[in-house]
């Protein structure tokens, strides 16, 4: 494949920088972290307007059909900037899973709304289960024509702000279950928590909430395979994420390298600096062509669940790596709420713990290879 940026995805890369550098800041980073959201609607609303929200959704939805590497190098911004938005969550996670279950007047009508800019929250992670890639065990129960389901998922993203929640659940039969289920339903609480991480994440539950017929989705294998593949394409998406934010923590590392100076000197002149800076930028490279290469397997209709999941367990390292260089590097500046670090480092943090994490996705990857 050419790892160089074509004409349109260039264009696409400077209008969604453009609009980040001219619409958003570090001190409205911290302005959505405090809001009742914990986002900003404002920019999500600029982004919607600019189409990211259809940019791998089928035309016949009203996308625009675009690859997985364009979506990359969208999201590659986003994280530059440090703008937390339900992209990944809503446009990725939630519209890879539901492209994969089979054809119904509801599932249609979902893409058409994800495109649309209408967020959707995925809720996969059980009460009492480490994360995503858990077993299912949410029980979903049959009342006549309809359904019922009673029981918490956990650390939700974006739900307080949903439209909708796309809710993985465990039929009587032992089977997997996708359902859509309206936000403002009846039986349905969320409960917002307070994310260290500056992403907004809540509770779900479900009071014996009522599921009509039409909202399950997928059942079975179909619907764990569409699981797994929306994780595994989410995952890669939030890695293509985390290099823009590593890109901003690296540019604040040599910025401040420049300007603090000890024994006469600045900082960066010392080779203990200088050589993790220089990592930092290596790393990162080398990440993006993981995930360009990754994201084009896919566009290609390849197996790419053992790049993906390899690739995730080294970002993790890597980025992890460079951010607590550029903690150390800052000092007790590392702490102050006022220095932008700490906000990207915390994000950084959460990448690594979501989506896999790293000792699971080496494990996945060595399944994939056969190992």
């Amino acid at each position: 494949m050419d790892f160089n940026l074509s004409d349109e995805q260039a264009a696409l890369q400077e209008n969604v920088q453009g609009m980040l550098e001219k619409k958003f800041s570090a001190e409205l980073m911290r302005e959505a972290e405090q809001s009742s959201e914990g986002f900003s609607r404002a920019i999500w609303d600029e982004g919607v307007a600019l189409g990211l929200t259809k940019m791998t959704i089928p035309k016949e939805f009203g996308g625009w059909g675009e690859s997985l590497v364009d979506a990359c190098v969208a999201l590659e911004e986003v994280g530059r900037a440090g703008a937390t938005v339900p992209l990944i969550a809503s446009a990725g996670l939630s519209s890879e899973i539901l492209r994969n279950l089979p054809q119904s007047a509801h599932r249609d009508r979902s893409l058409a709304d994800i495109a649309s800019g209408k967020i959707f929250a995925p809720a996969l992670i059980d009460e009492n289960a480490r994360n995503e890639w858990d077993a299912v065990r949410l029980p979903l129960a049959s009342q006549g024509d309809s359904y019922t389901i009673s029981g918490k998922k956990i650390m939700v993203p974006f739900a307080s702000s949903a439209d909708e929640l796309l809710i993985s659940a465990i039929t009587p039969e032992g089977k997997t279950a996708i359902i859509i289920v309206d936000a403002d339903s009846q039986g349905l609480v969320i409960t917002p928590h307070h994310s260290g991480a500056g992403v907004p994440v809540s509770s779900v539950e479900l009071n014996e909430a009522a599921i009509p017929q039409d909202r399950v989705i997928g059942v079975g294998d179909v619907a764990l395979a569409a699981l797994h593949h929306g994780l595994h394409v989410g995952a890669l998406l939030a890695t293509a994420e985390a290099i823009g934010l590593s890109e901003t923590i690296k540019k604040l590392a040599t910025e401040y390298a420049a300007q603090r100076e000890a024994f006469g000197r600045p900082i960066g002149a010392f080779q203990a600096v200088a050589h993790p800076c220089a990592d930092m930028h290596i790393n990162n490279e080398t990440i993006r062509l993981l995930v360009y290469q990754a994201a084009w397997m896919v566009d290609t209709a390849k197996d790419a669940v053992e790049e993906i999941a390899s690739t995730k367990a080294l970002a993790n390292e890597l980025f992890e790596r460079g951010a607590n260089d550029t903690f150390c590097f800052h000092g007790a500046n590392g702490f102050a709420a006022d220095f932008d670090v700490q906000l990207f480092m915390r994000r950084i943090r959460h990448f690594c713990q979501t989506m896999g994490e790293t000792h699971e996705s080496l494990e996945r990857a060595a399944q994939a290879a056969e190992i």
